[in-house]
């Protein structure tokens, strides 16, 4: 129920952004035919001699319609990307994310992949995902990735690792799995069989979030920090 609600408010604030930008669309296009038909109204009779300023309005709409849609996505994209990566900020220590539920981990960790030169990443649908969680590419390989949110004592075995070999294995070149535990001595013998599986555990998550670049510049920039929340 907790992450059916927060996708709901993602999908809410997602809607009230594409609202706002519908809305400057349409003024600026309402803006351009008011103009537009004013210039016919005053000069219907002298269509000849406005003929060029006629065509460089429509040149105008149909150049500002082409320019506004892909940088107001490209604009939308960045925001939401930026957004995401706020809420994780001053994490640096693998006790900090004790609490953190699953969906949220996944999306951490897809922050941290990112810091550590991982592209194209997508975090999957819970509905569908096979036991993968993420797919994203490093150094032009692509990768799948199972991450699991455990407590430490809670650790991950030789069937955990059967299942997502099987969910991989023949998809992609390697497969990541990622946890805040750690594996037991026969999940870690089986994964001596497959090279292409990689094993990250608690130490190793707490090496990325080491990694992390330094955000307490914002403490001495109140105002800039206000502004970008």
């Amino acid at each position: 129920m907790a992450r059916k609600r927060r996708r709901t408010s993602r999908r809410h604030n997602s809607s009230n952004e594409a609202v706002i930008g519908l809305l400057v669309v349409f003024i600026i296009v309402v803006s351009i035919f008011s103009n537009f038909f004013h210039l016919i109204k005053n000069h219907l009779f002298d269509f000849k001699e406005y003929a060029g300023e006629v065509t460089a309005y429509v040149i105008f709409f149909i150049v500002g319609i082409a320019v506004v849609i892909p940088v107001y996505r490209f604009i939308k994209k960045i925001n939401l990307s930026f957004t995401e990566e706020r809420k994780f900020e001053g994490l640096r220590t693998v006790s900090q994310i004790n609490d953190m539920d699953h969906y949220t981990f996944e999306h951490f960790v897809a922050y941290l992949l990112k810091n550590d030169g991982c592209t194209d990443i997508l975090v999957t649908k819970s509905s569908s995902d096979g036991g993968i969680d993420l797919s994203l590419r490093k150094n032009g390989i692509q990768i799948l990735v199972q991450v699991k949110h455990y407590k430490e004592g809670n650790n991950i075995h030789r069937p955990d690792l059967q299942k997502f070999v099987g969910a991989f294995n023949h998809k992609v070149s390697e497969g990541w799995f990622i946890t805040t535990s750690t594996y037991s001595a026969g999940a870690r013998e089986y994964a001596q069989d497959f090279p292409n599986l990689r094993l990250r555990d608690r130490s190793d998550v707490g090496n990325m979030m080491g990694k992390l670049p330094d955000d307490s510049w914002r403490a001495q920039f109140p105002i800039l920090n206000s502004i970008i929340k």
